[in-house]
């Protein structure tokens, strides 16, 4: 028998602020709109903008900072 990958996406909005992620699954997000800057805990950060695309594998922990609302469109692979 053969496995199929189940995928899920939205397009979702997050607020100003800062929050701690914990990936369970690989996801790819693309950022539509707004600022943030991303990283490992305590490690150097990235600046994301419009148009950037991130990959987080199942297991990456990350520290993100919404400097301005920002607006991405995502999809994770189960």
């Amino acid at each position: 028998m053969r496995a199929i990958a189940r995928r899920r996406s939205a397009l979702v909005a997050e607020p100003r602020g800062r929050f701690g992620n914990a990936a369970s699954v690989r996801a790819r997000r693309r950022q539509a709109g707004g600022s943030s800057t991303t990283g490992p805990g305590g490690g150097p950060t990235l600046t994301v903008g419009p148009g950037d695309m991130a990959v987080l594998r199942a297991g990456d922990r990350t520290t993100w900072t919404v400097h301005e609302t920002l607006r991405k469109a995502y999809a994770i692979s189960l």
